[in-house]
């Protein structure tokens, strides 16, 4: 085990099953000579030993172990020291294969583990936006019942209620875009100079109905559209 690792005691004795010395015989496999392993630079920047160890115990937690992973005996077969670890993966590819698949398996059942959770968690919150919604439905249906009765009993106060309660509800009604209901500006510049053009007519002494069809021609209208906007012209004074 490397100097650097602290284990707790429960720690030491998973460590104890899964990291088995007899992995550290070099007579059986490949492992990085004695010798070399001060001037060994380690193949994988995280540590093993470590590594290794939360992926055995949350296989074994979640009883996560494949048949072939359990024949393999790999609880036998983990040295203890990082860089043997280090050394026999990179120099062991069927091994890497069977560590790398472990380590999915890990990988792929935290992951459905998560969208349950999220899904759990998806649901929770439509729970609660249902009952918000069918609290808000019951306290408007007795507010609905309620003004029905002040109203037939013809209180004064049954417009007032209705006013407050629509002011509650308007900040959280959508309000759909409508057109400007404010005047045209080039509409107004029209009716406009056709005043202008009438008031002048009048001065040159021709009669109302020879100035509003000339007009009506001349800005395609009506002759009666010139006479409402002469007259609403009057109106407005």
């Amino acid at each position: 085990m490397s100097n650097d690792v602290q284990l707790t005691e429960a720690e030491e004795m998973m460590a104890n099953k899964i990291f088995h010395q007899s992995w550290n015989d070099v007579e059986q496999l490949n492992y990085l000579p004695e010798e070399d392993r001060d001037t060994y630079e380690k193949h994988f920047s995280f540590d093993c030993f470590v590594h290794l160890l939360e992926i055995f115990k949350y296989l074994e937690e979640h009883d996560l172990y494949q048949d072939f992973i359990k024949d393999a005996k790999i609880y036998e077969c983990v040295p203890s020291e990082d860089k043997e670890i280090d050394y026999f993966i990179r120099n062991n590819k069927s091994w890497a294969i069977i560590l790398n698949s472990c380590r999915v398996s890990v990988y792929e059942h935290k992951r459905k583990q998560n969208d349950i959770k999220m899904a759990e968690i998806q649901q929770e919150i439509q729970n609660i936006r249902n009952e918000v919604v069918d609290e808000i439905k019951k306290k408007l249906d007795w507010v609905e019942e309620h003004l029905g009765l002040l109203k037939g009993w013809e209180d004064p106060r049954h417009n007032q209620l209705a006013r407050e309660s629509i002011s509650m509800v308007e900040p959280f009604v959508l309000k759909m875009k409508t057109k400007n209901t404010g005047a045209d500006p080039d509409r107004v510049e029209r009716d406009s100079n056709i005043r202008s053009e009438y008031a002048k007519m009048e001065i040159e002494g021709y009669d109302h109905s020879h100035i509003r069809k000339t007009l009506a021609e001349k800005h395609g209208l009506k002759p009666s559209t010139i006479k409402s906007i002469k007259y609403s012209f009057k109106d407005m004074m």
